[in-house]
């Protein structure tokens, strides 16, 4: 009788060692939404909301070939308005110099500044170009009226680029744009730290690895399959034509932004499912 006691006791005791499921679940739900959170803002960090990203996208041939012809055909018809001889006014600007432009430009979309252009650095080469190709069919350079035409050239390039991209949706797209990235780099560690948060509780309520394992893998198999099917519907639906056509003459580029951003995030998706199904199979010898 005394030995069917003590192994109730034991019984009971093992029952109450065991944690509750219910509270469990409820960790492990909370940890699937900040996964889904966290997987999300990371492959918008790495893509989208990358300037980097944007950059390498931007001064690809395709774009900086197309950018060269249009500036150099408005430096030519002000460099004519102001006097300045054909000969000089032809290609003022490389194909180098405009990628470099361009990197700038983007640079400073992303970085929510007022002025997009680098006026001065476009001034500069402009300039210098100008210089080079006058020496080169022997146009004095030196003489005072020539120095006057070409300054005022300059100033009004300048002022010009200004006024070009100030009369197109890139001041509003650079403010709304540094908007976004901050507020998704604010949820990207805000979600990091909860889930760290969550994934300690997690531990310290299942008192072991194996339990802790299974409902992480559970979170990760949820989260990782709605962010999946989510980027998957959304990059195949018309979502990303209709941003992108707000984006007007940057429509095409970020048209492509959005199409990396939702390929990253089927990715993420697949690998935070594999992860998922592998913390299931090592949680599964885990203790009832």
């Amino acid at each position: 009788m005394n030995r069917g006691n003590e192994g109730l006791r034991r019984s009971s005791l093992q029952q109450r060692r065991v944690p509750g499921a219910g509270l469990s679940r409820w960790l492990a739900f909370f940890l699937g939404l900040v996964l889904l959170i966290f997987v999300g803002t990371f492959s918008l960090n790495k893509t989208v909301f990358k300037a980097d990203v944007a950059v390498a996208e931007i001064t690809k041939p395709v774009y900086v070939n197309e950018a060269t012809t249009t500036l150099n055909q408005v430096v030519a018809a002000l460099a004519a308005e102001n006097n300045i001889p054909t000969a000089v006014t032809q290609n003022l600007l490389t194909k180098a110099q405009v990628k470099t432009d361009l990197a700038a430009l983007t640079r400073n979309v992303y970085a929510g500044k007022q002025q997009l252009i680098e006026t001065t650095t476009v001034k500069q080469q402009i300039g210098e170009n100008i210089a080079q190709k006058a020496q080169k069919v022997g146009i004095p350079t030196s003489n005072a009226l020539y120095q006057s035409a070409q300054n005022t050239f300059l100033d009004g390039l300048g002022e010009y680029l200004n006024k070009k991209v100030s009369a197109t949706s890139a001041p509003r797209l650079a403010t709304t744009l540094s908007t976004a990235v901050k507020l998704n780099r604010g949820l990207l560690f805000g979600s990091l730290i909860l889930g760290i948060v969550l994934l300690l509780l997690q531990l310290f309520h299942e008192r072991s690895f194996l339990r802790w394992l299974h409902y992480l893998g559970l979170a990760a198999l949820v989260s990782g399959l709605l962010l999946l099917v989510a980027a998957f519907l959304i990059g195949n639906s018309g979502i990303i034509t209709t941003v992108s056509a707000q984006a007007q003459q940057a429509s095409g580029l970020v048209a492509t932004l959005l199409e990396k951003a939702f390929n990253q995030m089927q990715v993420s998706g697949v690998w935070l499912s594999g992860c998922g199904i592998l913390g299931l199979v090592l949680g599964f010898f885990r203790k009832k």
